[in-house]
């Protein structure tokens, strides 16, 4: 029922709030990108048609849209991205991406375990992750590589698992393929995320010395990744310009993003292209429930226990499947972090460890299943229990932090309310109910701030549009200002509407004056 409810509120909240700023942006370069001949186009011309390294993203997502609406609806026509329409479809198809992609990993570590009980475990505990499933309504650029790096994770699993090799090869190809299809098709350097579980799964699983079930799974693996590349490739239009140029590229851009901006975390700021090596260990405390961050504090001890010494309550050969998690969850993450790339928005770019890490608690149950197996009543049920505690934990932080569960501080990150400690971009999807509640209190034209130009994204009014349709007689007009870059409510304005969460301030907005002295100093940092 966890699992379920998580997934009624991640497409709830695609009608609520789903839509990133970029999203319009994004989905206009992508119908630039993709009537581009590669026949008659240069890459370098491919690249200036392509807005603002767009030509690095890929145009999977949006082709799936189109695809289904024409099979369900024999709609022919590309969705606009002045359309609301298109936005619902697009996180749709990203929501159902998070969930296949979860599902995957959680029936891979069930059969893997030997237990549907564990399966259902992680699957319900990786759909409650707040962070998780905030980003599967609203996050189409990262969520993408997550679940086809989880679905990649899944098929390796599986197919070192299964003893019958006609249904390893199987497995193995059925989900690693979509899976690196998934992952490429948003960004074509995921193409290294997807390489790096696969080559580090096979170098640890040489020690164990099953040749037969190494082959199988490296095979399947890398004929599947080789065959999702070259769909990739001809169903990108700049890709198919020149694949030896475009993939290196993309590899490049996927690291070195050029964007150079600051980021609050814990109460400072630190600077994209200067990260220190915290940041990512940071969010991670700051986002994880606090229950959830004592499950993987555990599972850290129970596989050192089972390592160091094999116990008949945690066997040795039972972490040896898992390898792959470890790897997307805790071995990739530090190389990308020591590579010194540029991040930002919090842990959007390296999404695809949150299923990996959360589904690795399934160590700790493992352990204390068998640590209770000879006992009965309540000591007997203490991992049933610890299970159902945890997710259930979660699972309310999401229902507390609807529709905004990507946002999500826990308490101990999120002590002091006064202070605005923490920022992420995509905080301002709240825009959507801070101009919905100023238009209900009677604000004829509402602006969302600091980026005056996005707000026409959530039913506001784009700031050179204000004073030209500034209505004969009124007085008053509506700011909403979400956290971000020192932007507050103006103080001429009275706050009338504030959106917090757990005590949280996410956003203020309020009616205001006439509007020219605001638009007259409105030049403030603009969304990355």
């Amino acid at each position: 029922m966890i699992g379920l409810g998580s997934i009624a509120i991640a497409f709830r909240t695609v009608f609520v709030s789903g839509m990133g700023w970029d999203a319009a942006f994004e989905s206009y370069a992508s119908l630039l990108i993709r009537p581009i001949d590669p026949a008659t186009t240069s890459l370098q011309q491919a690249y200036d048609i392509a807005p603002v390294d767009s030509e690095f993203y890929g145009v999977l997502i949006y082709q799936v849209v189109d695809g289904l609406r024409l099979i369900l609806f024999q709609a022919d026509e590309w969705l606009s991205f002045t359309s609301t329409e298109t936005y619902l479809w697009i996180f749709a198809v990203n929501a159902a991406y998070a969930v296949i992609g979860a599902t995957a990993l959680a029936a891979a570590v069930g059969y893997a375990m030997k237990s549907r009980f564990l399966g259902l475990y992680v699957w319900a505990f990786v759909l409650a992750t707040p962070l998780f499933i905030g980003h599967a309504s609203m996050n189409y650029k990262d969520m993408p590589v997550a679940a086809g790096v989880t679905m990649v994770t899944a098929g390796l699993i599986f197919g070192w698992t299964m003893k019958r090799p006609v249904a390893g090869w199987c497995v193995t190809l059925a989900l690693v393929f979509p899976g690196s299809l998934i992952a490429l098709g948003s960004r074509g350097g995921a193409i290294v995320l997807v390489l790096a579980v696969i080559v580090g799964s096979t170098v640890i699983w040489l020690l164990s010395r099953r040749w037969g079930a190494l082959i199988r799974v490296t095979t399947s693996s890398i004929l599947a990744v080789f065959v999702a590349t070259v769909v990739i490739l001809w169903s990108n239009p700049i890709a198919r310009i020149d694949p030896l140029a475009w993939i290196p590229a993309s590899i490049d851009r996927a690291g070195s993003y050029p964007w150079n901006g600051p980021i609050r975390m814990n109460g400072v700021d630190v600077i994209s292209i200067d990260l220190p090596w915290w940041y990512v260990p940071v969010w991670l405390l700051a986002q994880l429930p606090l229950l959830t961050l004592s499950m993987v504090f555990a599972t850290v001890l129970f596989a050192g226990w089972a390592l160091i010494k094999s116990r008949p309550a945690l066997p040795r050969a039972d972490l040896v499947p898992l390898v792959p998690l470890l790897l997307q969850a805790i071995v990739v993450p530090i190389v990308i972090v020591a590579s010194g790339p540029v991040l930002y928005d919090g842990l959007r770019h390296v999404l695809f460890m949150i299923p990996a890490l959360v589904a690795l608690t399934v160590i700790t149950i493992r352990a204390l299943i068998g640590l209770t197996i000879t006992s009965s009543g309540i000591k007997g049920a203490i991992p049933y229990l610890v299970a159902a505690i945890v997710t259930l934990a979660s699972f309310a932080a999401v229902v507390r932090w609807y529709p905004y569960q990507y946002a999500f501080l826990n308490p101990i990150a999120g002590w002091d309310k006064q202070h605005r400690n923490w920022e992420v971009d995509y905080w301002g999807l709240s825009g959507r109910e801070g101009v919905t509640a100023l238009l209900e209190q009677g604000a004829p034209l509402v602006q969302v701030l600091p980026n005056g130009d996005s707000s026409s994204l959530f039913g506001g009014t784009r700031s050179r549009e204000v004073i030209e349709r500034w209505p004969a007689g009124a007085w008053q007009y509506g700011i909403y200002s979400y956290m971000r870059w020192e932007n507050y409510l103006p103080g001429f304005c009275e706050r009338t509407i504030e959106i917090r969460r757990d005590g949280i301030l996410i956003g203020e907005g309020g009616l205001c004056p006439p509007p020219v002295e605001i638009i007259q100093s409105e030049m403030r940092p603009q969304s990355p």
